[in-house]
């Protein structure tokens, strides 16, 4: 079996430096976080629009179930085969932060979320419009997820009605401009027709901005590779069509997208964890996390959190339980055969690791 590489530099570069309604809302008083425009960047002030399909798994888009997503996807994005969501929320996608942050030494019953910068605060602050038009279903805009945005809009319209508000808001927005949409959690093969339709409807009409597709890992309890796997895909003006085969963690993306338009933040870069979307952006090769992490919590039934590295490993934690497994995904797709008793030097590492990645910075 493969041991991590390089545990003590991994180790090294993972210590930490440092209720819902409806209607539209304008902030009355917004953060201005610190910002600069870098000289040169992949796609200079270009308008952004940010896609999540709440639970939907990275094999559901397909030739068959999204035909024209697919075939734009094919032709003109960046798709990661191995992009890895660290919850059913969507807040930690506009953050980079996990959804559940750890006090080292701490419990799960004394978690706070910090007051983290997010990406749509760090655009208004270098001139963009913001606007999001989401169906919040589990209550995420109490935690901060409207923050930064000029306009949020939260109903429970469907993927249809959402996309054409967006697309009216688009006609009437200054440039640059940030868009977000999150139409309600995918329910059945009808749902993908028209969530197909509409999207690639939307994204047709938009060759000239960046243009981001992806997901959040299902609800419930469990963290099993194919319910954190997503889709994740970018296209941008420029875009030559590439396959990344290395894991990513979308927890890299708020800072992954504001590095792409040239806007840099030291608070939200020192918030990220993990450079393996925008590396592989960057350089059309490599990329990829050394490690990316999971969680997920259900009501007195799950408190999971688990470290996924690039050698093949993977370490789930049950905190109601104090209970830990080690699977090595390399021999083992199907994370049946536990390890944690044979190789408790390994799991004690990557337990480190994976506190480290959780913890408050």
């Amino acid at each position: 079996m493969t041991r991590v590489r390089s545990l003590a530099f991994m180790l090294f570069l993972l210590a930490p430096t440092s209720a819902p309604c409806t209607g539209d809302r304008a902030e009355a008083s917004p953060r201005s976080p610190a910002v600069e425009i870098a000289p040169t960047s992949l796609c200079s002030r270009c308008d952004i629009v940010l896609v999540v399909l709440p639970g939907l798994r990275a094999d559901a888009v397909d030739a068959k179930s999204m035909p024209r997503t697919w075939r734009w996807a094919q032709s003109k994005t960046v798709r990661f085969e191995q992009a890895i969501s660290p919850s059913s929320e969507a807040l930690p996608l506009l953050t980079g932060v996990p959804s559940w942050p750890r006090r080292l030494g701490q419990d799960d019953a004394i978690h706070s979320r910090p007051a983290a910068v997010s990406l749509p605060e760090v655009l208004r602050a270098a001139g963009y419009r913001t606007a999001a038009f989401a169906t919040d279903e589990s209550g995420q805009r109490q935690f901060g997820l409207d923050r930064g945005f000029d306009l949020y809009r939260n109903d429970a319209a469907d993927i249809e009605a959402l996309t054409a508000r967006a697309s009216e808001w688009i006609a009437g927005a200054s440039k640059p401009w940030m868009l977000l949409i999150m139409p309600p959690a995918a329910k059945n093969a009808a749902w993908l027709t028209r969530a197909d339709q509409a999207l690639a409807a939307l994204l047709e009409r938009l060759p000239g901005a960046i243009a981001v597709i992806t997901s959040t890992s299902d609800r419930g309890d469990s963290l099993r590779d194919e319910t954190i796997s997503v889709p994740l895909f970018f296209s941008w003006p420029t875009t030559k069509s590439l396959l990344v085969t290395q894991q990513a963690g979308t927890l890299g993306l708020a800072s992954a997208l504001a590095e792409m338009v040239g806007v840099q933040s030291p608070a939200l870069s020192r918030q990220a964890r993990g450079r393996g979307i925008i590396d592989a952006l960057l350089w059309s090769y490599g990329g990829g996390d050394d490690v990316v992490v999971s969680q997920t919590r259900s009501a007195r039934r799950a408190s999971l959190d688990s470290l996924r590295s690039s050698d093949g490993w993977k370490l789930v934690i049950d905190r109601l339980h104090d209970r830990r497994h080690l699977y090595f995904l390399t021999e083992d797709p199907t994370e049946s055969r536990d390890l944690a008793s044979q190789r408790p030097d390994l799991a004690d590492s990557y337990t480190h690791i994976l506190d480290l990645r959780l913890a408050h910075r």
